[in-house]
């Protein structure tokens, strides 16, 4: 407010042809100084030609070329606007061989581009291009059971189902190259307790590797296993009627695992267990008792003891 009432007092009602003055003062200024010659930097954009099917762009290509030039400044101003700035355009006939443009290269292609301007230096030594050929390679899909993070006391109870059993990847060739031959499924979620159908996403580190498809479905069923055990007598092979040879023990202790729905299943006349003398150890009169028949849904079967002592008669 008080400069406001300074600016009044000293110019009265002439201020208006006063801000006038100034204005057209500066446009005059500004026209006049775009007469003369400059230097500066420019950015030119710049793009390149090729053929993209069949090859990748493995690195960012340069979008620009530092360029000091010198000038009328309306010139100048010309090729700042980006809708004068038409990029230099540079064919690349094999573009996975060209590794780089030098500068002598750029040069007459600039100048042809900036021909109202005047070319004193291209800063870059080269534009460095890194551009390989396409390629795919079929990898086959796979899950190692053991780490399949089940549930304490459960087990797979059926093959392990994969749709589809391989992918095919595709990318540079020298990426593409260095990949196994196998893709590992991990499993990303804890203690399965239930029959397993989930799909799993294929992805790599690198974004410029593609998967087709890039989803797989894992199927597998599991049961609850639980261990359990039962006495069993043991039969006699080649030992005297006389009893003057015999076992110790008569009965064995069987440890088994089964399936939870299995346990009621299971009876002594399941298994049978052997004891023969001609096996015998003479140096510790025992034999190593053996195990005949087992139900097929038992399993992981421990004999307890695991030997069996000879007692002779009269000892």
């Amino acid at each position: 407010m008080l400069l406001t009432k300074l600016f009044l007092l000293f110019f009265g009602n002439n201020w208006r042809i006063i801000m006038i003055s100034l204005v057209v003062a500066t446009i005059f200024w500004f026209f006049n100084a775009l007469n003369k010659d400059y230097s500066t930097r420019l950015n030119y954009p710049v793009e390149f030609n090729f053929n993209r099917d069949s090859v990748v762009v493995v690195n960012k290509l340069p979008e620009v070329i530092p360029v000091d030039v010198s000038g009328g400044g309306w010139n100048l101003i010309r090729k700042t606007f980006l809708f004068n700035a038409d990029p230099v355009v540079i064919d690349l006939n094999n573009p996975t061989e060209t590794k780089f443009i030098a500068r002598a290269s750029l040069l007459p292609l600039v100048r042809e581009q900036l021909s109202s301007l005047n070319i004193d230096f291209i800063v870059s030594d080269s534009l460095f291009i890194n551009i390989e050929p396409r390629t795919n390679k079929k990898v086959r899909i796979v899950v190692d059971s053991l780490s399949i993070p089940l549930n304490a006391n459960f087990r797979l109870v059926s093959s392990i189902s994969i749709q589809p059993d391989s992918i095919t990847t595709e990318g540079p060739k020298s990426m593409i190259d260095t990949l196994s031959n196998d893709y590992p499924i991990i499993f990303t979620q804890k203690n399965i307790d239930d029959d397993f159908n989930k799909e799993f996403e294929i992805g790599f580190a690198n974004r410029l590797i593609r998967s087709l498809p890039d989803e797989v479905m894992v199927i597998f069923n599991i049961e609850e296993f639980n261990r359990a055990s039962i006495p069993i007598p043991i039969e006699t092979t080649n030992f005297p009627s006389d009893s003057s040879i015999y076992l110790k023990d008569s009965i064995i202790q069987v440890y088994y695992t089964t399936q939870n729905k299995d346990l009621d299943k299971i009876r002594e006349s399941d298994f049978s267990i052997t004891a023969d003398l001609n096996m015998l150890n003479k140096n510790d009169s025992t034999i190593i008792p053996i195990l005949i028949a087992f139900p097929s849904y038992a399993i992981d079967i421990e004999l307890q003891p695991d030997s069996l002592k000879v007692v002779y008669g009269g000892r």
